[in-house]
């Protein structure tokens, strides 16, 4: 995993904490479209239920927890998402308990169906690393793991990181994020 840290692709020049309280801060980017976006993301203060884009009625909770709190049947779940994306779904078959969920953030959302998407959150030395970015198929293209990525860039401190499946490049830019080193292969899947 040595070859994640120098290829990954995250938001470069942002920083402070982006809490209802606090404004975010440039650091060294220009605002052009990309940017923008996500200033205008990170300075609406309103809660997700409280935006006219918004049904208060059809947005799921996001929820958030260590993996100590988290109790037996959640963790299961959450798990099996991971499995049936990730392992079945894309066909790889690798170890995906890796030891960094005892020290991960876990957030995901639920609908009527179970788990619907899922990330977790890491320190990585001086920034925050978004992994394991997962929605269950019939859940897609709803915009939970969109909900997911806005809702860690709100409430923790950058800058963040993360290493995407080439196919989401795009998906990822349109959130801020900017593509750095190349491409790679990862257990048989362009990164």
């Amino acid at each position: 995993r040595a070859a994640l840290a120098a290829c990954s692709v995250g938001v470069i020049g942002w920083s402070g904490n982006f809490g209802w309280g606090a404004a975010p801060r440039m650091v060294g980017l220009e605002l052009g479209t990309r940017a923008g976006s996500v200033a205008r993301l990170c300075t609406d203060r309103r809660p997700w239920r409280q935006r006219a884009s918004h049904s208060a009625a059809a947005l799921p909770d996001i929820l958030e927890a260590t993996l100590e709190d988290l109790d037996a049947k959640t963790l299961y779940a959450l798990l099996r998402l991971r499995s049936e994306i990730f392992v079945v779904e894309q066909a790889c078959v690798y170890q995906d308990l890796d030891g960094f969920d005892h020290d991960a953030r876990h957030i995901w959302l639920s609908d009527d169906k179970g788990i619907a998407s899922y990330l977790r959150l890491m320190d990585d030395g001086a920034r925050r690393r978004i992994g394991r970015v997962a929605t269950r198929m019939d859940a897609r293209r709803q915009g939970h793991a969109g909900r997911l990525v806005e809702y860690v860039l709100r409430h923790s401190e950058g800058p963040w990181v993360l290493s995407a499946q080439t196919y989401l490049r795009q998906w990822y830019a349109q959130k801020g994020f900017e593509e750095q080193g190349s491409e790679y292969d990862e257990d048989g899947i362009p990164h």
